[in-house]
């Protein structure tokens, strides 16, 4: 039962449920997060009512990018709407598939389990391209896939990235089949930016393996810069398949 009142505002009704189980929301950050959370909390006020014992499962948790206070008068918001989940709504465990912040140093005394689906991207990948080399575009993703490389990238401001050209890192490249792998694709600037530097090493081809598709103008981006894209169903967009 779920509706919106004519001024937006979000309505969910359950009017029949068991009286005990194991209870899990599945919830997606996209493509509306703030209605989505606003969904979400209703729900959850609803099981916390009836004394419903809860867990939350994140297919790609709104508000994951902004994991820590950048600066003064900043939060982290992520942190915020785990902590709250947790402590006002009883939610006894949470999960999120490749979340941004996946080893946070403030997840430590969260119920808090971070679910990979890296393995699946790169063995989709691997039956169309058996030969990848597989590469992360910053040294962010980088340590949330040890087994990958990955490149120096700086930012100027939430739109503009530069990625620092180590000749002999991208000189690996050349010959080979690249594949590009990152957590999410929003405006696409970064993979877009790293794919340029890159060709001009000589790559085989380039292709990219992102798990969460958030914005339909960043993936259509990155469909006209690399050769094929591997997009995981976290986010329900048209272009996934995998």
């Amino acid at each position: 039962g779920k509706n919106i009142f004519p001024d937006g505002e979000v309505y969910a009704s359950f009017p029949s449920l068991p009286k005990d189980g194991r209870f899990a929301v599945v919830h997606s950050g996209a493509p509306n997060p703030n209605d989505g959370l606003v969904e979400l909390e209703t729900i959850l006020s609803i099981l916390k009512r009836k004394g419903l014992e809860t867990e939350v499962f994140f297919t790609y948790m709104p508000y994951s990018m902004k994991d820590k206070a950048s600066g003064e008068g900043e939060t982290n918001a992520a942190e915020d709407l785990l902590r709250k989940l947790v402590l006002y709504y009883g939610v006894k465990k949470m999960y999120a598939i490749d979340p941004h912040f996946h080893d946070a140093p403030w997840l430590k005394g969260l119920p808090f389990t971070s679910v990979s689906a890296h393995e699946l991207m790169l063995s989709a990948a691997r039956r169309k391209f058996p030969e990848a080399f597989f590469v992360a575009p910053d040294k962010g993703h980088e340590k949330r896939v040890t087994e990958l490389k990955g490149f120096e990238k700086k930012r100027t401001d939430s739109y503009t990235v530069a990625i620092e050209e180590d000749t002999s890192a991208f000189d690996a490249l050349r010959g080979k089949s690249v594949g590009v792998v990152d957590d999410i694709i929003e405006t696409g600037g970064t993979m877009n930016v790293f794919h340029d530097v890159a060709k001009t090493y000589g790559p085989k081809e380039l292709f990219a393996v992102v798990t969460h598709g958030v914005l339909p103008s960043g993936i259509s981006r990155i469909q006209k810069s690399y050769g094929t894209l591997f997009l995981s169903n976290s986010v329900n967009q048209k272009e996934a398949n995998v």
